[in-house]
This record gives structure tokens, sequence and C-alpha cells, in this order.
């Protein structure tokens, strides 16, 4: 059995690896899920290090390597998974569960009342993999920060999209 990997708040030396394991990750995509030009695009420096300086960045360590994070912003008076991406050369060992975990820790600590997130519906690492961790589907409000991003999401080019939350109390 692997260990268990380190979730820690990602400090601002961690932040230029990040883009390399999204890439990674981005690779996993058919290009009907995602685009060949959404292929290339990385959460920007400048939110990075916005979320770090917030304290909704954290990392995951697998082997003393950097082998996955977890970004969130506030959304409707929530905390939003915006972006989490497992390195492929680390999958598989519990990472994205071991961040999930944390990152709803942190949301219940805070004084959320759930957590929300929007995914792909049909990929076994996307929403099934939420549902297993105890997210449900939601319709979004049709006014409602969540359902606009889920239209931003699609004029992006991204198809077959859903939103789920997790309720915490």
């Amino acid at each position: 059995m692997n260990p268990q990997p380190t979730i820690r708040p990602a400090r601002p030396d961690d932040l230029p690896a990040l883009a390399g394991i999204e890439r990674r990750a981005a690779a996993l995509f058919a290009p009907e899920d995602l685009p060949p030009a959404l292929r290339g695009e990385t959460v920007p420096a400048p939110t990075l290090r916005q979320a770090q300086a917030d304290g909704l960045l954290w990392v995951a360590e697998d082997g003393g390597r950097l082998a996955g994070f977890a970004l969130a912003e506030w959304l409707d008076g929530r905390l939003h998974l915006a972006e989490m991406d497992v390195d492929p050369d680390h999958g598989r060992r519990g990472i994205g569960a071991a961040l999930l975990a944390h990152m709803v820790e942190q949301a219940a600590r805070l004084g959320c009342d759930a957590v929300t997130l929007t995914t792909f519906d049909h990929l076994p690492w996307n929403a099934p993999f939420y549902r297993r961790h105890g997210f449900a589907d939601i319709a979004p409000a049709p006014a409602s920060p969540l359902a606009a991003r889920l239209c931003a999401e699609a004029e992006a080019g991204l198809s077959r999209r859903v939103a789920l939350r997790r309720d915490l109390v």
C-alpha cells in the first residue's frame, strides 16, 4: 500500500510547478472533452498567487514531489472547487481524494454550509468520482453565479458539464 500523500497549503515556490501538473492532467482528456484550443491554458499565475495568499490553494506531495493541487474560490458565499489536478504519474494513489477531503475540511472550518464545483458528467475521474465523495448533482438557480460559471464553460467550448454540491451541515 502506498503511503498517504501530504496535503498542505501551497507556498510561493510551489506555484511554478502547478502549470506543468495541469498540462499533464489535461493530456488525459479526449479532444471532444477538452478542445485543443483549451489544452495549453492553465490557471493564470496572478490567480494562483492570490489564492495562495488567501489560503485557498493546497498541494499534494507524493514521495517528496508535488503531485497535484486543489484551487478553491469564493462563489455565492461558499467555497467552490475551481480546479483540481493530479499529475498522471501519481494517479490512482488517493491524491485527488485527499485533496478533495482537505478542501472540504477547510470549507467546514470556514463555516461554509456546502461546497460546489463544476465538472464533466461522463468521465469516471470527474462527476462519478465526486459523487462517490458525497457530492450530488444540482440545478443552479438561473441567475446564480454557479449557473453563470456553467454558461461560461459552455461558451469556452466545454460540454457535458454539471454542477455538484456537497452539503456540510
